[in-house]
């Protein structure tokens, strides 16, 4: 029997429950593993933290103007972006776009044509980049070249996950480094250290721009 006393469900709870149910239907539609994306997903979002709450916004708001760090004006603004989720979207975001952007370990496996204990020793070895997420292996695929070489790998790649490795940045921000346009790497114009890659550019280059920019 429903307690009585607790009243029909809030309308925040309600669009909350239709979010959730228009996420998994979508989801379900992608050509993608969806049980892992919604599984790493939620796991991603209950690592966020919550908006701390517990300084008043006015509090927060007289802290700020008073330190000269933002305007009132600028302060309500950027308050409307935080309430209505705005911070966390971003990082869902950003995570997502990572996240994505990574094989599963069978897609791997057969894309490179090895075995199990093949593909454990390339990871072993730091041939490849192997990372868990959701308690699943995946490979993020700016590492993949099946257009250029034959081993299907981009060129120097041991070299770049060694300098990568040293940077200690964390595996998305080395995703972001690789597939962002650097002045130091130079075809027509700033070339991400991928596509320079694949188009025959020097290792060496790339791994002193690494090395200089701190993978960042």
């Amino acid at each position: 029997m429903n307690d009585i006393t607790q009243g029909p469900p809030s309308q925040t709870n309600n669009d909350s429950f239709t979010a959730v149910r228009r996420l998994a239907a979508a989801v379900s539609r992608l050509d993608a593993d969806s049980a892992w994306l919604v599984d790493a997903l939620t796991e991603h979002l209950e690592s966020m933290r919550p908006v701390d709450r517990s300084v008043s916004r006015a509090e927060r708001r007289a802290l700020l103007v008073a330190a000269g760090a933002l305007t009132p004006e600028d302060f309500d603004e950027a308050q409307r972006r935080v309430e209505r989720g705005d911070l966390h979207l971003r990082m869902a975001e950003t995570w997502l776009d990572a996240a994505c952007a990574t094989a599963s370990l069978d897609s791997t496996k057969g894309f490179l044509a090895i075995n199990d204990d093949e593909l454990v020793r390339r990871v072993d070895r730091g041939e490849l980049v192997a990372v868990e997420l959701a308690g699943r292996l995946r490979f993020p695929t700016w590492q993949f070249d099946a257009a250029n070489r034959p081993s299907k790998v981009l060129k120097g790649l041991p070299d770049v996950i060694a300098a990568l490795t040293m940077n200690g940045d964390g595996w998305r921000s080395d995703a972001a480094f690789m597939k962002s346009p650097k002045r130091s790497l130079r075809r027509e114009g700033a070339t991400a250290p991928v596509e320079w890659l694949r188009h025959g550019g020097d290792v060496a280059a790339v791994i002193s721009s690494i090395e200089s920019s701190g993978a960042l």
